[in-house]
């Protein structure tokens, strides 16, 4: 629940427009951040517990510059690395956004029916510039 309530936490206050200050702040609640992301690569191992995958999650995307660095940072890691970039890449959408042009890229790598279901939900819930 704990990391949940993290992730959900931190995208809603990335998309409400808080800065990346408070956004730790809110995390630091829940988690200890205390390693910067050349600290924990040496040492990381395969750990899909939200103990062991949300704080490095999370500070792949506090460290990050855009939506593209956030995913290379949770990457980098190692370990369970599709779960810490699929964390990370929530907080890091709802910050940066996602460049249309890299969207459409890793749209093109589904397949069919997971690519209309992408459509489907983005038709629903995305928002865009429009309102």
């Amino acid at each position: 629940i704990k990391g949940a309530v993290v992730t959900a936490g931190a995208a809603f206050l990335a998309r409400c427009g808080e800065g990346k200050d408070k956004i730790k702040s809110f995390i630091e609640q829940y988690y200890v951040l205390d390693k910067r992301l050349d600290e924990i690569r040496p040492d990381y191992k395969f750990n899909e517990t939200c103990q062991g995958s949300v704080p490095e999650a999370m500070q792949a995307f506090l460290e990050s510059e855009s939506y593209e660095d956030a995913i290379r940072n949770a990457i980098s890691i190692g370990g369970d690395s599709d779960t810490i970039a699929a964390i990370t890449g929530c907080v890091a959408e709802a910050y940066y956004g996602v460049d249309e042009k890299l969207a459409l890229k890793g749209m093109g790598y589904l397949e069919e029916d997971l690519f209309d279901t992408v459509n489907e939900f983005r038709r629903k819930y995305v928002v865009n510039s429009n309102g």
